[in-house]
């Protein structure tokens, strides 16, 4: 028979020697079998309303027979995060912070990307209550007055400005936008050569894990998709500790032996210095021996621009509409230069044109370069012999700039809170 309200209020005869606690067990049993949402409120599962597809971003409820039921959900708490410590996961190769306005040790909780440090973006970072505006650029738009105006903006707002251009050695931009396009096997247009270095240190073999890992860390050792790699054979060292010495192993005057390991791993020549350092600080010997070598340039894996393929060919007109389709924010419209019935495989991506000194030129062995924008004098003066290059789609500084967002975005989520901008920043505001 099922329960009804009596029997919620009268839970019924007490088994022989069960007392009152377990007669008030009975009870909620009663409760749970005739109401299992209440009973799920009442134990508080914070996201069964989630999961039972209420959505919404207000979403707090839990449907039940007998009404609505409150269901606190946790709020997220974010870690402290500093302004400088933002700068170094957004910049970690740059010298400088990057910081336009604010403290490098100002606490940061909120954080709003956008293309372009402009009031609308300021005013979107204020009105969302973020800490940091993060700009990819936009500053050099603005006049002497423009950087005032600015500038008092973000100091009544108490709002941080860190201005993140993107690097001409990697590329992402171009990167973003190759990986929104749908390109095949999408590799640099001009690859960089990648600089490298060899360090080789003989450590005693009871201190060898802890060296590769101090040298590892400093930015030694990573291969492609593969970190800490090292070479190491065996050996024995001598040497004879002179006057003044402080020697871990011998004594000074004497001819000292040492069954000692040849560690090897290669290292970015930018690293050189803090490599050589963190190897100063993990060795165990007052004089380390040790040595760095210099390595031929290599093409390297980043580089300007991509260039890859569609998965079938199409007519530039349809390639021209589903790059209109899948970029964001295009108020000025994207132009297109070429036959429109021109048949498209091979796909070039610069996501900024004045990083190359000839556009064209480096997109010679594609059907088509997409590009944020391309002067018509550029368009008109192409090379003799080359009148039948490359098409060309300009969609727009903006355009190409904010997929990239979406990355810098994910490297700071798993610190504070992000949100990226689709306030569009582009001069040009209307297409008819």
């Amino acid at each position: 028979m099922r329960a009804g309200r009596d029997d919620l209020r009268r839970p019924g005869p007490r088994r022989p020697g069960r007392g009152a606690f377990a007669a008030a067990e009975d009870a909620r049993a009663a409760q749970r079998r005739l109401h299992p949402a209440r009973a799920a409120a009442r134990h508080h599962e914070p996201f069964r309303d989630r999961d039972a597809g209420h959505a919404g971003a207000g979403a707090r409820h839990a449907q039940h027979p007998g009404g609505v039921r409150r269901v606190p959900r946790p709020r997220r708490r974010w870690p402290v995060t500093r302004a400088a410590e933002v700068a170094a996961l957004l910049r970690p190769d740059a010298p400088r912070t990057g910081l336009v306005c604010g403290d490098v040790g100002a606490p940061v909780r909120h954080v709003l990307i956008a293309v372009d440090a402009a009031p609308a973006t300021v005013a979107e970072a204020v009105r969302l209550h973020a800490d940091m505006l993060v700009a990819s650029g936009g500053l050099d738009r603005l006049d002497g007055a423009g950087m005032v105006g600015l500038g008092h903006r973000l100091g009544a707002s108490g709002l941080a400005l860190l201005v993140v251009p993107p690097s001409p050695d990697r590329d992402e931009c171009s990167g973003a936008v190759a990986e929104r396009l749908g390109l095949v096997g999408a590799r640099p247009l001009l690859p960089s050569d990648e600089l490298l270095d060899t360090v080789v240190a003989f450590v005693p073999k009871p201190d060898v894990e802890r060296v590769v890992d101090a040298l590892a860390e400093a930015g030694a050792g990573a291969i492609g998709d593969y970190a800490r790699c090292v070479w190491t054979a065996e050996g024995v060292g001598s040497f004879v500790p002179l006057d003044g010495a402080r020697p871990v192993i011998g004594a000074v005057g004497e001819v000292e032996s040492v069954a000692e390991t040849r560690v090897e791993m290669v290292l970015p020549r930018a690293r050189r210095a803090e490599v050589a350092a963190a190897l100063r600080r993990a060795h165990p010997y007052e004089e380390p021996a040790f040595y760095l070598c210099e390595l031929a340039p290599r093409p390297g894996r980043h580089g300007l621009g991509r260039v890859g393929g569609l998965a079938r060919a199409v007519p530039l007109a349809r390639f021209a509409a589903h790059v209109a389709a899948r970029l964001p924010g295009r108020p000025g419209g994207i132009r297109t230069a070429g036959d429109p019935d021109r048949p498209v495989r091979r796909v070039a991506v610069l996501a900024s044109a004045s990083s190359a000194a000839s556009p064209l030129r480096l997109a010679a062995d594609a059907d088509v370069l997409v590009t944020d924008d391309l002067p018509t004098p550029a368009l008109l003066a192409r090379p003799e012999g080359e009148a039948d290059g490359p098409a060309v789609v300009c969609a727009g500084t903006w355009a190409t700039r904010r997929p990239w967002l979406d990355t810098l975005a994910t490297r700071l989520r798993p610190f504070v809170g992000v949100t990226v901008s689709d306030t569009v920043t582009d001069p040009w505001t209307l297409h008819t």
